[in-house]
């Protein structure tokens, strides 16, 4: 058989091997996250920091989730989690009781121990 004398039917399974493969690969990568405090960016819903409970394509669980509002002595993101913030210059909300499901995940980064401890320092 060659490539073109596969008929339409062929194709499209071949082309479904292949996604199907990538969406496995692409969940199992956030899955290698959960039990992680991490920062979350939402594509709509802002910036959250919690321990990541369960990860699905982008749609995250957190644990103790709280939003990062404002925050200084860091100009992105990946340099918050890995060198904290400023704590007396950023306003982080209370942790949530409760878990929080977030839609619309675009990008999930591990938090340093140095992160953590200024996060945990902060309050609203």
């Amino acid at each position: 058989m060659t490539i073109d004398s596969l008929i339409l039917k062929e194709l499209k399974e071949i082309n479904n091997f292949f996604s199907n493969a990538k969406a496995s690969a692409d969940i199992s990568l956030g899955k290698t996250m959960i039990g992680k405090i991490c920062i979350i960016r939402t594509y709509s819903a802002g910036i959250h920091i919690g321990k990541v409970v369960d990860v699905c394509g982008t749609e995250v669980i957190l644990a103790h989730s709280r939003n990062l509002w404002k925050w200084q002595g860091a100009f992105t993101l990946r340099e918050i989690a890995e060198n904290g913030i400023n704590v007396k210059e950023s306003r982080i909300s209370i942790a949530l009781t409760h878990n929080h499901y977030i839609s619309q995940v675009i990008e999930i980064l591990e938090c340093s121990q140095k992160c953590i401890d200024d996060i945990n320092q902060c309050h609203e």
